[in-house]
C-alpha cells in the first residue's frame, strides 16, 4: 500500500493526540458510499476492546510483531504486560503517535520489505488481514511471514466475512458487481479524505473463513477459526507447515 494512502489518517491522529476532539477521517467507498470513521477508535484502552480483540492479546506469546498498529492500541497493552513487541506501520504520522505515547519499539515500513529478526506471534486486528489487499497479496503475505516467524510461530488476525456483515440487499448488488468484473467479493477499494487532505485510492482485503482455509493451504499454512459472531467478524490464527 502507498503511504500516501493512509495520510488523511495520519494527520488525524496527529490532531487527535494534539487535543482536538470529534476528528473523523471520511472513508470513501469506490462506488460512492461515504463513512465518517472516529479517529478515537484507535485510541481506545483495553477496557473497550472487542471479545475477539481481547481473546487476540491473550493469545500472544514470546516476541511479538504489531503489523499496521496505527496509534498502539494493541502494542501499548502488551507492552505493559511486559511483551517484546514491536509496532510496525507505513504511515510517518502513525509513528510519530506511537512514539509519543510511550511505544519503545516503532518501525516505519512497509511490512513486506520488513525482515529483521524472528517473532514467535505476528499480529493484525482492527480487520488487520486487509492491509494484504486481495487474494494475490495474502499469499504473498503469508510466504513472507516465513521470514519472519520462528518454527513454531503464529499469525493472529481477524477479518470480517461481507455477506454476513451487510445487511442492506443494495449492499449485496455491489458485492456481486465485483465478482462480473473478476475480483473477490471482499477485494474492495476505498479512499481517504481528512480536512482538505484526499489519500490515494487503496484496496483491502475482507476474507470469508472458508477462502482463507482454502488459501492459506495453498501457501502451506494450517488457519484456525478462533472466534466469530453474528456480524461476520472473526479471529484467525494460522501456523506454517514445515517453516
Amino acid at each position: 500500500m502507498d503511504p500516501d494512502a493512509v495520510r488523511p489518517q495520519g494527520r488525524a491522529l496527529i490532531d487527535h493526540l494534539n487535543g482536538e476532539s470529534e476528528v473523523y477521517v471520511k472513508v470513501v467507498r469506490e462506488d460512492g458510499l461515504e463513512n465518517l470513521e472516529p479517529i478515537e477508535i484507535y485510541f481506545r484502552d483495553e477496557l473497550h476492546f472487542l471479545p475477539l480483540e481481547k481473546k487476540a492479546l491473550d493469545l500472544c506469546i514470546g516476541k511479538v510483531l504489531d503489523v499496521g498498529a496505527g496509534a498502539g492500541c494493541h502494542t501499548l497493552p502488551l507492552q505493559k504486560r511486559g511483551f517484546d513487541i514491536t509496532a510496525i506501520d507505513i504511515s510517518p504520522d502513525a509513528v510519530e503517535v506511537m512514539k509519543r505515547r510511550g511505544i519503545r519499539n516503532v518501525v516505519c515500513r512497509d511490512i513486506f520489505s520488513y525482515s529483521n529478526g524472528k517473532f514467535d506471534t505476528i499480529l493484525l486486528l482492527m480487520n488487520g488481514i486487509s492491509i494484504v489487499e486481495g487474494l494475490e497479496g495474502l499469499n504473498r503475505f503469508l510466504v513472507h511471514c516465513r521470514k519472519l516467524l520462528k518454527p513454531d510461530g503464529k499469525l493472529i488476525f481477524d477479518s470480517t466475512d461481507l455477506r454476513k456483515a451487510l445487511r442492506d440487499p443494495r449492499e449485496f448488488e455491489f458485492l456481486n458487481d465485483l465478482v462480473k468484473k473478476g475480483r473477490y467479493f471482499g477485494e474492495t477499494k476505498f479512499h481517504l479524505e481528512y480536512g482538505n487532505q484526499v489519500g490515494g485510492e487503496f484496496q483491502l482485503l475482507f476474507i470469508d473463513p472458508d477462502t482463507l482455509r482454502e488459501e492459506a493451504g495453498k501457501a502451506g499454512c494450517l488457519c484456525e477459526i478462533i472466534s466469530e459472531n453474528e456480524f461476520g467478524q472473526y479471529l484467525a490464527a494460522c501456523e506454517l507447515l514445515n517453516a
